[in-house]
């Protein structure tokens, strides 16, 4: 414990020194900041009409909490009152400015921490407009009251007339070189420099040339109002370098237009104003360059980390659908193949070029299509949802296939749904053993025909339909006479195989709508859908008949077997337990009258 605690406070002692050197080296540039303005542009004993540093203290206060600020509020307002001492309004008015000057920066902070709290200032056009209004306006405006205060006790001045040129020169200060200044402080910044100068080609170098050469162009002369031309290398190098570029720009712009402009040459000389509104015009220009390119490097930056996700988005979804065993389609809204990933010539025996601009439903077999639908018409319609769905389409050779698609909407950058993507397996498989299953469960296993479950359905499928004023038919039970006799003098193996002959006899006397169902040991069922009694009495008796006609051929010898049938009519009950009770009674009945005969219930 005690070495980790001495790394730790190593670790906090060197950030604390790294923390003071960097306010050290703050206060100075805040100094060589301020120097400018108040020899450049203190005009007539007024207060500077371009003034940077504030552009240097406010990303400063933003980037670290409350409880910091006051060592770099100190150092700035010690520069600033030398500054102001040395090259400004004197010793006297000193405190006063620096005072307001401080005032300024926290209030800049402070709105920035309040209402751009991740630092990301220049991310998004949106981003972009709040910065303009909490610096370009809210701050200078309120610091203005503070500034108007000082130099109105300090100098003498008009109150309103300076807290006018401080809101203007402050407003547009801050706004032409603060975005600068914390783009420099970003920690992404020296990567994307790095980036930029590896794709650095000739045409950059032809870009920057002929962007020196027109400012040199416009601000060397004063006869024509050139001001829009160094807009066109700024558009450029936005386009083509973001926001590092368009701040590079402006820094020249700066640079050429602002020693030119203060030399009396230029394009702002021909409004005709003083020297004072020059040097206004000139920070609005600016301010006007940074306001244009700013949006502009935000919209190009957010496409070009859209066009990097994209990019890897498509990478790892391209090596997801080749190394996938499913098929991924790229679905149009109105559901046209864009994209199918190589599994589907293994599954389908289609190629993906085979496919590509088709529509995907010409796949499905015609029952299955209304499914395949609805289920593309959800997930458009649900962004949110995913949908997943079965059906059958064709193989190449005409095979049919079950498969299962798991369908989502694919959105695009404002959140619009542009298609559907779809992930589809082969479930052949699945479906057959499903199937089996299903009939391995409604089936008897040794004669194969339907098992009690499926005769409960069917009776209860009648008597609902003779309940709703549908005619359904009538309930056969039948028995095989001395059962247990062939069991006892033959054998099970042998009951089994009578068992098997009846079942056939059953099965192929009646019609294809009736099912034969085995209800009990030697017992079975059947419901004659749509023949009143006496068409269900002569066919059974066909049944009858052929059984006791035809001696039934085992190992042990040929077995003569005789049935005897209970009949009742469906329509006659209103429950399913009625139904079975009368026709059991018929059985009995048939029974005591001998056996192989038919009893039909009351």
């Amino acid at each position: 414990m005690g070495h980790v605690s001495r790394w730790a406070f190593g670790r906090s002692t060197d950030r604390a020194i790294l923390a003071e050197r960097l306010d050290r080296w703050l206060a100075a540039g805040y100094f060589l900041a301020a120097v400018p303005g108040l020899m450049f542009t203190r005009l007539e004993n007024g207060i500077a009409l371009l003034w940077l540093a504030t552009a240097l203290l406010v990303p400063r206060l933003a980037r670290v909490g409350v409880r910091h600020w006051p060592r770099p509020i100190l150092y700035c307002s010690v520069a600033s009152m030398v500054a102001t001492s040395l090259f400004g309004a004197g010793l006297a008015a000193a405190p006063l400015f620096a005072a307001s000057l401080m005032l300024e920066a926290m209030v800049g902070a402070l709105l920035l921490r309040r209402f751009i709290p991740d630092g990301k200032l220049f991310d998004t056009i949106p981003r972009v407009g709040l910065f303009v209004g909490l610096i370009g306006v809210l701050m200078p405006v309120a610091s203005a009251f503070a500034g108007a205060g000082a130099a109105s006790l300090a100098l003498g001045l008009a109150y309103w007339d300076v807290w006018l040129d401080w809101a203007l020169a402050h407003g547009l200060g801050a706004l032409t070189f603060m975005p600068i200044v914390t783009l420099a402080m970003l920690p992404d910044t020296r990567v994307r420099l790095t980036e930029i100068w590896a794709s650095w080609s000739h045409v950059d170098w032809c870009l920057a040339g002929l962007s020196v050469a027109i400012n040199l162009a416009v601000f060397a002369q004063t006869r024509l109002p050139l001001l829009f031309l160094p807009i066109l290398p700024l558009i450029f190098f936005t386009i083509r370098h973001g926001r590092i570029g368009a701040s590079g720009s402006i820094v020249l712009i700066a640079l050429v237009g602002g020693a030119l402009t203060s030399l009396g040459t230029g394009p702002v000389v021909l409004t005709g104003g003083s020297r004072h509104e020059n040097v206004l015009f000139f920070q609005f220009f600016l301010a006007s360059c940074i306001v244009t390119a700013l949006p502009m490097a935000a919209e190009m930056n957010r496409r070009r980390l859209l066009t990097r996700r994209t990019q890897e988005s498509e990478a790892l979804f391209r090596l997801m659908a080749d190394r996938s065993g499913d098929i991924l389609f790229n679905l149009s809204r109105d559901g046209i193949i864009r994209y199918v990933s190589p599994s589907i010539s293994k599954i389908s025996g289609f190629s993906p070029e085979q496919l590509h601009g088709s529509a995907v439903i010409d796949l499905v077999i015609d029952e299955d299509r209304a499914v395949v639908t609805r289920a593309h018409l959800d997930a458009l319609s649900q962004p949110s949802e995913t949908f997943v769905f079965e059906y059958r389409a064709r193989t190449s050779d005409g095979r049919v296939v079950w498969f299962e698609t798991h369908a989502k909407s694919i959105l695009d950058e404002n959140g619009q749904v542009v298609g559907v993507v779809n992930s589809v397996r082969d479930v052949s498989h699945r479906k057959a053993l499903e199937s089996r299953l299903r009939d391995e469960a409604n089936k008897d296993p040794l004669t194969g025909c339907a098992n009690r479950r499926v005769f409960d359905r069917l009776l209860k499928k009648a008597v609902s339909q003779s309940s709703e004023g549908q005619w359904a038919g009538c309930l056969v039970i039948a028995d095989i006479d001395h059962f247990k006799r062939v069991n006892d003098q033959y054998g099970h193996p042998i009951g089994d195989i009578v068992l098997r002959a009846v079942t056939a006899v059953l099965t192929s006397s009646l019609r294809a709508s009736d099912t034969v169902c085995r209800i009990g040991g030697e017992e079975f069922g059947f419901i004659v859908f749509g023949l009143n009694i006496e068409g269900c009495h002569e066919l059974c008796e066909r049944v009858r008949n052929r059984l006791c006609s035809n001696p039934i051929i085992t190992p042990s010898g040929a077995i003569l077997t005789t049935i005897s049938m209970g009949i009742v009519d469906i329509a006659k009950f209103d429950n399913v337990s009625d139904v079975v009770e009368a026709a059991d009674e018929a059985l009995y009945q048939a029974k005591r009258a001998g056996r192989n005969c038919l009893s039909v219930a009351a």
